[in-house]
């Protein structure tokens, strides 16, 4: 079992890596930058590679400094997180969000039987705890205050096909028109008379 586990996490982290560096080319991430700068070790694309490997691997951030330090043996890094730290800050969600977006245009769902195969599913996830995340995804009522973290809910349509993420629709945790139903409806322009659900 817990081979089978390597071997899935292998996989995900090639698929996540080959993913990025085809959606993403460094100099389309030039967005994500806020203003012109030097040349850094964490770019947009090293960046965003590292926190999938570092969220898949369930790693610490100087773990991800680690092996991006052993995997650039010829450049001069420090050993420090600051470096990594402030690189995902610079991340602009927006940017993320458009350019993933961007790439449902290149997905090629296939037909089956006349149909293209598209799956619903959601989940949720805990947010740092800020007050603007408080204030937009509260925590659980059932916890006492200061003692959680802000709830997202996350819906999302994917090609079967492809595994394409195709749109997605962010919620609240509980509440009227938070459930995952009420967030999948929101996406019924992304579905036409071709999909099968």
């Amino acid at each position: 079992m817990e081979n089978s586990r390597n071997c899935i996490a292998i996989h995900a982290k090639l698929s996540v890596s080959s993913i990025l560096n085809s959606f993403f080319s460094r100099g389309s991430l030039s967005e994500f930058r806020l203003k012109a700068s030097r040349t850094r070790i964490f770019d947009p694309l090293t960046t965003l590679n590292c926190f999938f490997n570092q969220v898949l691997d369930s790693k610490s951030c100087a773990d991800v400094v680690m092996t991006t330090k052993l995997n650039n043996r010829n450049k001069k890094i420090s050993m420090g997180t600051s470096a990594y730290c402030q690189a995902k800050k610079r991340l602009s969600f927006k940017g993320l969000s458009r350019r993933f977006m961007d790439s449902r245009d290149k997905a090629r769902c296939t037909l089956r039987n006349n149909l293209r195969v598209k799956m619903v599913d959601g989940t949720t996830l805990l947010a740092p705890d800020t007050p603007v995340n408080q204030k937009n995804f509260p925590q659980n009522i059932r916890q006492k205050e200061g003692l959680g973290f802000p709830i997202m809910r996350v819906v999302g349509i994917f090609c079967l096909s492809t595994g394409t993420l195709l749109n997605y629709r962010i919620g609240r945790y509980s509440g009227k028109g938070q459930g995952e139903t009420s967030l999948f409806r929101r996406m019924l322009s992304t579905l036409n008379s071709e999909d099968l659900i």
